[in-house]
């Protein structure tokens, strides 16, 4: 059982430990001197227009387009 002064800690410990924005940060930088960021941002775009206006046509206009 934990005790109530652990506790935020024990969220804390659990955000340190699954805290992958270096990893994320690295992989960017990587794929934009290897000039694949661009063209992978071009083609998220694409699928998420495609994803939205699938929604669209069943009736579910709950995605926006940023």
């Amino acid at each position: 059982m934990i005790t109530s002064k652990r506790l935020p800690y024990q969220f804390e410990n659990s955000l340190r430990r699954h805290n992958h924005i270096g990893l994320v940060h690295a992989l960017l930088l990587a794929l934009a001197k290897a000039g694949r960021l661009q063209p992978g941002m071009e083609n998220a775009r694409k699928v998420m227009r495609e994803r939205i206006e699938r929604h669209r046509e069943r009736g579910l206009a709950d995605m926006d387009e940023d």
